[in-house]
């Protein structure tokens, strides 16, 4: 399944989401006055009374209370996930990574989160520890993969190898690429009203409760008592129906996270050991410290809390291992029955020299042609660039990438210079991007109001730059995306098809179009408009022919920052032809150079499509990318 089609299976999910869980309250109500109901009209009422007439009595403030309860519960929950994805791991327990720690295990996390993050040109997310969680275990939080944040448990960086945990890893980051956690987040919040339903009643039967109750007086305890038991009974019910809602959304969702994993670092033998030690671990994947446990487990690689194999929102993890490498489990029991012989042999002091193989063979990468087949996948070869990177950045710029301290000035002084020294003395020209993903990272740490005043230092020291070029105006728009404290609360108009974002269609094909037919891409260059505007015309014919689209001869960076964020707003299975006409567009010269595709990428991550990295000449190791799915004989 490619980036898009999920992303749209999720809008879908969601809303079979509001409606099974509309179905889930509708059945509580209904359990909380049915009941009461009968009794009443079998021990209570001298004459029995109907239904209709019991709901607009004594139903009714049942109804109305039991109803107040679940909105109290989800409006608690709501406002936890939209403070972004840090408070959500702070309440699971989790503790920030301090990216310059020096312990090992968390050092050799945080190269894994940056390696994977620039691999797949995903803004790396906020990394969270939860220290008390002996048991291996990991989740990603979120609305969007601006706030993403990604936590692990002690039990998990401590137990697992550098590739078993890169492969944990991966399978979150699928989770964060295709914004899975979307989705979570609302069951997150449907969950917490439902559960509010059950801890009310659990507080109003328990003794402690019921102690003091009756010390007011022994009539509010009879009243009290059965209708903390009946809340009980009813939210009970009702979390039952949450599992078993939970596990028809998010099981198939874990499948596609592992296959995503392997096709992301190609080895499958990894992904399996790692979910192998999940199932095998003494303390198992269970939370027994985190207060949410129950809510965050569709959000955990593992079964959070124990359940039913019935009501687990996750697949078995022996039939994960099985999907990811069909002769693991046969491996082990190879392992484990010569691992037996051995130790008699040893007994009868006979050694031998076993060995087993536990491996097995990747699939064999699939080449795409399309640009935008190539949104939110990433393999082997760009996990090997990534590593090539982080370490090139290490050894030019090293601890200052990751203190706050210093990222910020770091940050000012690249983009004051053009990037003149990484260039000059670092990896090169193509590691642009990734420092500033890395950068990014780092910064979000800043409080709200430090942000806001390093963005007017990064646009003032751009517009300083020597060469002011699309590139500069690309990375302050980068940095005001993901880096903007005011942005995360703005709420945008859903966009439904292509003729309500014709203007920012023509901002956006015209600015790619200019830029397919000139040599560089400075604000300076003045590239003859006819040919730009033949091309525009011929791309605007093939890919929205049933639009009319108009020529625009110049742009300005606030005009192409707007044109984004409202085509970001398009249905998922929109933005391919969008994605492939620019592509198709700044292909015109037959190249494309480091300096275009980063325009494209973060073009593409603004869209809300994160686009892997691609290969330059002036930094190894080279990968050269296949040509793009279009022909250009019609362009002469």
């Amino acid at each position: 399944m490619d980036f898009f089609q999920r992303q749209a299976d999720a809008r879908r999910l969601s809303f079979q989401l509001c409606v099974y869980f509309v179905l889930a309250v509708v059945g509580i109500l209904a359990a909380v006055n049915v009941l009461p109901f009968l009794a009443f009209n079998r021990w209570l009422k001298a004459e029995p009374q109907s239904f209709a007439v019991w709901m607009t009595a004594e139903g009714l403030y049942i109804s109305l209370f039991t109803l107040a309860t679940f909105l109290y519960g989800s409006w608690t929950r709501a406002q936890t996930i939209e403070r972004g994805g840090e408070h959500l791991a702070a309440a699971a327990g989790g503790q920030l990574v301090e990216r310059a720690s020096q312990a090992p295990e968390v050092q050799r996390f945080v190269h894994v989160v940056e390696e994977m993050s620039i691999a797949s040109g995903v803004p790396p997310p906020q990394m969270y520890i939860m220290p008390r969680e002996a048991g291996l275990n990991a989740f990603v939080a979120g609305l969007s993969r601006d706030d993403a944040v990604l936590v692990v448990t002690r039990g998990l960086i401590d137990g697992l190898s550098r590739d078993e945990l890169q492969s944990v890893v991966a399978h979150e980051f699928s989770h964060i690429a295709h914004e899975d956690m979307r989705l979570n987040s609302r069951i997150i919040i449907m969950l917490g009203g439902i559960m509010m339903i059950g801890s009310t009643g659990r507080r109003m039967i328990s003794s402690e409760r019921r102690q003091r109750w009756y010390s007011r007086g022994a009539q509010s305890d009879v009243r009290l008592f059965p209708i903390g038991l009946l809340l009980w009974v009813a939210g009970s019910i009702g979390t039952l129906s949450g599992r078993v809602i939970q596990a028809a959304i998010c099981r198939q969702r874990e499948y596609l996270a592992d296959a995503a994993s392997v096709q992301y670092t190609r080895q499958p033998g990894s992904l399996a050991s790692a979910l192998h030690k999940l199932m095998t671990a003494e303390d198992g994947t269970g939370l027994r410290h985190a207060a949410m446990a129950g809510e965050l487990n569709h959000m955990c690689i593992g079964e959070s809390l124990s359940s039913h194999r019935w009501f687990a929102s996750h697949p078995p993890l022996t039939a994960r291992i099985s999907a990811v490498d069909a002769s693991f489990m046969r491996s082990v029991r190879i392992r484990r029955n010569q691992q037996s012989l051995e130790q008699r042999r040893a007994a009868r002091n006979r050694h031998a020299d076993l060995s087993s193989d536990a491996g097995s063979t990747a699939p064999a990468a699939t080449t795409t042609q399309a640009v935008s087949a190539r949104v939110g996948h990433w393999g082997e070869v760009e996990m090997a660039w990534a590593i090539a990177v982080r370490l090139g950045l290490v050894e030019q710029f090293g601890s200052a990438l990751d203190r706050v301290d210093a990222a910020a000035p770091l940050l000012v002084e690249l983009l004051g210079s053009g990037f003149r020294d990484l260039e000059a003395q670092g990896p090169g020209k193509a590691a642009r991007l990734p420092l500033l993903e890395w950068l990014t990272g780092t910064l979000k740490q800043m409080p709200d109001a430090d942000r806001e005043r390093l963005l007017g230092q990064v646009s003032e020291a751009a517009g300083q730059a020597p060469v002011r070029g699309l590139t500069n105006v690309c990375f302050v728009m980068y940095l005001n995306h993901h880096l903007c404290p005011k942005r995360h609360g703005l709420k945008r108009k859903r966009v439904k098809r292509y003729d309500t974002v014709a203007h920012e269609l023509a901002v956006l094909l015209s600015l790619f179009s200019r830029l397919g037919c000139s040599a560089a891409a400075s604000v300076k260059d003045n590239p003859a408009d006819e040919p730009a505007a033949r091309l525009f015309a011929v791309i605007a014919l093939q890919w929205f022919p049933l639009l009319t689209l108009e020529f625009r001869s110049r742009s300005t960076a606030a005009e192409l920052e707007l044109a984004l964020q409202r085509l970001a707003q398009l249905p998922p299975l929109l933005k391919p032809a969008l994605i492939d006409a620019c592509a198709m567009a700044v292909r015109h010269d037959d190249r494309i150079d480091v300096g275009e595709y980063e325009l494209l990428r973060i073009s593409c991550e603004l869209l809300g499509c994160p686009l892997p990295p691609q290969m330059s000449a002036d930094y190894t190791p080279r990968v050269e990318r296949p040509p793009l799915q279009f022909d250009k004989s019609f362009l002469n």
